[in-house]
């Protein structure tokens, strides 16, 4: 039997299974980090969008076997945490199917099945999935059900002692409360013709405040921004999970969470603030343990790689982005 998870009380009841079906399906994934049921909880009663999110989960003989979750529109993921390590985000996002039991791939397929339906009774066109690297049989699965790949996000990671560089004349310093307004004007400004494309809502000071709270791993000393002249141009967000990190033995930081990531100002490009965002996020992130750090970008955007390939990164696993028509 399907059912949609409809209200914070549901998902109060069924957070503990669904978090055992996700932890026991994507232990031992190089990316997976385990998620707790008041994780889900707590991220869930911070969004606001969570009433519009179609979220079901499969049960058979009483227990949950499997779940998934479909945003109807992309918009600002308050539930997220560092995109896409952290299960808290992955949950609610249409990225992963976990399943358990020996009919994993019938319960995979019913689920793709619901959420089509759904998303047909809303008038949407298409459905996409992220899929994690490595995944060769949800990709397969995906094909079969006429899905397409149509673009490639990739990780990149370099070692902190590897960031080298001039800075420019622009002064890097920790955002202040003061600088929120310029932050959400620049993040909105670089992402407008992504926004537009994808239907996402705008970045308000309100969603960033509650988007910081409900993130675990979000640390203000991360909050980098770019000062030139006395204004803001750039802004970076250099986070920790430290439950990843004690997941893999790792010492590792990230660029972004959510949405927010690494945006400079469109008049203050080309000028070297991204360079300088970059080098003071890995300081912030060497001066809280890091040895490394990792990101994610569009595989297909040469100026993105090349930018970040100058920097010392280098590939290390990709997530193909799936499309299917409704």
């Amino acid at each position: 039997m399907i059912r949609r998870v409809e209200t914070i009380n549901e998902l109060s009841r069924l957070a503990e299974p669904i978090a055992a079906v996700y932890n026991d399906a994507y232990e031992g994934t190089s990316n997976f980090r385990p998620i707790e049921p008041d994780e889900l909880v707590a991220k869930a009663r911070a969004d606001r969008h969570f009433p519009g999110r179609l979220i079901f989960v499969v049960h058979e003989g009483g227990d949950v076997c499997g779940c998934v979750s479909v945003e109807p529109v992309w918009q600002p993921n308050v539930g997220g945490d560092i995109y896409p390590y952290v299960g808290g985000e992955i949950v609610f996002q249409p990225s992963l199917l976990p399943v358990k039991g020996d009919n994993a791939e019938q319960v995979q397929r019913r689920l793709l099945c619901e959420a089509k339906r759904a998303l047909r009774s809303r008038g949407k066109k298409n459905l996409q999935m992220i899929v994690p690297e490595g995944d060769a049989a949800l990709i397969e699965l995906l094909r079969d059900e006429g899905f397409e790949e149509i673009e490639r996000m990739v990780s990149l990671r370099a070692e902190i002692a590897s960031q080298k560089g001039e800075q420019t004349k622009c002064t890097p310093r920790q955002m202040l409360p003061q600088d929120v307004s310029a932050v959400i004007d620049i993040h909105n400004a670089a992402f407008e013709e992504i926004r537009k494309l994808h239907k996402w809502e705008k970045m308000t000071a309100d969603e960033l405040a509650v988007l910081a709270k409900s993130v675990r791993g979000c640390d203000k000393r991360g909050m980098i921004v770019a000062e030139w002249h006395g204004h803001v141009v750039g802004y970076i967000a250099a986070m920790i999970d430290p439950v990843y990190n004690a997941t893999h033995g790792t010492q590792r930081g990230f660029i972004g969470f959510s949405q927010m990531g690494l945006a400079v100002s469109p008049r203050s490009q080309g000028l070297g603030v991204g360079k300088t965002l970059m080098l003071a996020a890995s300081a912030s992130l060497l001066a809280r343990g890091c040895r490394d750090v990792e990101l994610i970008t569009d595989r297909e955007s040469d100026q993105a790689m090349g930018f970040y390939r100058a920097l010392g990164f280098a590939d290390v696993r990709e997530w193909p982005i799936l499309e299917a028509t409704l």
